[in-house]
């Protein structure tokens, strides 16, 4: 029985934020019984239904929803989640490691410990640790940058670019961005900066077409509550998007 996993906070957040409050509610059960249990679990409805303080049918239409996301699966009557296995099968192997003395590992260890402090002696600046004087080095390959663009500008011509002091940033400039990058771009500014994976499920809604997903997106700034209207257009309960012309 496992009492302790990785949780990882910004994938759960991104794969669970278009969920109602019930599906939610199913889907966290369900991954801590396959944890608790080492493996999938047997669809006993009434049971999990209980543990999720739902009735029956409201737990049959929740599970229905998260195998139709592919977030669950349901084989031979017994329910499976990927990720869970995955983490699971990586618990499984630090026993087996704790199991032989983690002699390998202090191997390993030692081993890296020893190639940074050859480097570090031997002043390689591709295996060294990094230190202060990486910046300095930045820096000044961006200013040799700087000035190979002005010796090639006509005439002695400056860019913009080296009118500016290192870090500074004068807001958007006009760079051309491919239209999925600028998907992600808006989406963002519309539901938050950690909604990279319910766009990319909106555009996956939209079989991929960008010029879709990026219609709902400034449909959804509209609204009110703009992440729940982005929620129902994923699983095909809001109205058609239309594109503008």
């Amino acid at each position: 029985m496992v009492t302790f996993y990785k949780h990882d906070i910004p994938d759960w957040m991104d794969g669970t934020e278009a969920l109602d409050a019930e599906t939610y509610r199913t889907y966290h059960v369900i991954c801590q019984l396959i944890y608790l249990n080492e493996g999938p679990i047997a669809n006993n409805e009434h049971g999990i239904a209980g543990r999720c303080r739902q009735h029956i049918h409201t737990y049959r239409r929740c599970l229905r929803t998260l195998t139709d996301l592919g977030k669950l699966r349901v084989e031979d009557g017994r329910i499976a989640n990927d990720r869970a296995i995955t983490e699971l099968q990586a618990i499984d192997d630090n026993r087996t490691r704790a199991a032989h003395g983690g002699k390998k590992s202090a191997i390993v260890r030692a081993q890296k410990r020893n190639d940074e402090n050859n480097s570090l002696k031997n002043n390689d600046p591709a295996q060294a640790a990094l230190s202060k004087h990486s910046n300095i080095r930045d820096k000044t390959r961006l200013e040799e940058t700087r000035e190979e663009k002005k010796d090639a500008a006509p005439n002695g011509a400056r860019s913009i670019s080296d009118e500016l002091p290192l870090g500074h940033d004068d807001g958007p400039r006009s760079v051309t961005t491919d239209p999925e990058t600028d998907l992600f771009r808006r989406g963002r500014e519309v539901l938050g900066k950690s909604a990279g994976g319910l766009i990319s499920q909106l555009l996956k809604a939209k079989d991929g077409k960008v010029a879709l997903a990026r219609a709902a997106i400034e449909q959804a700034s509209t609204k009110e509550r703009p992440r729940e209207y982005v929620g129902a257009v994923i699983r095909g309960q809001a109205p058609p998007t239309v594109v503008q012309p």
